[in-house]
């Protein structure tokens, strides 16, 4: 009877560590969040006046009620981020976010989305800019070692997107999508090389997202920040525990 009750409390056990890394998930609500600077809270770190603040009204109403806020601390580059557990990564993983931007009115302001390594190897690498001299944005992507535009001509200086991107490391591509969360827009690529050649095992050593902003890029709302591997990795994962633990089990019977 023992060796049941020890064998089930296994099977619980590698179940509830398949359930425990399914994600990490940064919301910026109370806890641990509090409405201050956002330098030192929750491993973030930061040379602007990045700030948690109430959500913005272009966020839908499940993303809680407070958001970061980007804001540099003058005209220079500034930029934000924080270090991943790197068990939210598989195979096959999908990241996600809120992101709301204000490139601002100067001319040639950017502001760009990094997830990639604690060693500066970038697997997504995501911008939105300002031409010199107009009035409407576009968003692009660093596909390899070229930059790549996949969307042009977007009216005004501010938006609010849902932004998700699929991640396969076997292939070292990703499928992103972009959601405008005023009109419903949908801009869509699929087969994105990764920026650099970054393998699992180095995702796993240590992720960091990263925001930068330069030459008066205006400021950013974030919020809803996910990573998340997918269902077919961890039922991988969780099958070979089991199959482990009922091997186990059949030899000491």
């Amino acid at each position: 009877m023992y060796k049941g009750i020890t064998i089930v409390s296994a099977l619980v056990a590698a179940i509830g560590f398949v359930a425990a890394a399914q994600a990490e998930i940064i919301t910026f609500e109370n806890p641990p969040y509090t409405l201050a600077a956002l330098n030192g809270q929750d491993g973030w770190t930061t040379n602007a006046n990045s700030t948690v603040i109430a959500k913005p009204a272009t966020f839908p109403e499940s993303a809680g009620a407070q958001s970061a806020w980007l804001k540099p601390v003058d005209t220079t580059i500034f930029n934000t981020s924080r270090g991943l557990a790197g068990a939210d990564f598989a195979d096959v993983t999908q990241f996600s976010m809120l992101y709301d931007f204000n490139v601002g009115s100067a001319n040639g302001p950017y502001q760009e989305i990094i997830l990639g390594t604690s060693d500066g190897l970038n697997i997504i690498h995501l911008g939105v800019e300002s031409p010199l001299n107009q009035t409407y944005t576009r968003l692009y992507a660093f596909d390899g070692a070229a930059v790549s535009f996949y969307a042009t001509n977007i009216a005004g200086k501010r938006h609010a997107f849902s932004i998700t991107a699929t991640i396969s490391f076997a292939t070292q591509t990703y499928d992103l999508t972009l959601i405008d969360l005023a009109d419903s827009s949908v801009y869509s690529v699929t087969g994105y090389q990764f920026q650099n050649t970054v393998s699992l095992a180095q995702a796993q050593a240590g992720g960091r997202l990263l925001f930068d902003v330069g030459f008066r890029g205006g400021s950013a709302y974030v919020d809803n920040v996910s990573i998340v591997p997918e269902p077919s990795s961890l039922a991988l994962l969780g099958c070979g525990l089991i199959g482990l633990l009922v091997y186990a089990w059949r030899k000491r019977k």
